[in-house]
């Protein structure tokens, strides 16, 4: 009983470190994205004027 509980354990964990590995990933990239949007946006913005 105690090792399947172990097994399920560290199963959980595994899948919630995964998931938030992959929320900061989504995270990062989401606001590297916008940034990159923002700095194309300035530059328009300025080349214009």
């Amino acid at each position: 009983m105690e090792s399947s509980n172990l097994l399920i354990m560290t199963n959980v964990a595994v899948i919630v470190s995964a998931i938030c590995f992959g929320l900061i990933c989504a995270a990062l990239v989401g606001i590297r994205s916008s940034q990159v949007a923002l700095t194309d946006r300035i530059e328009k913005l300025t080349s214009h004027k």
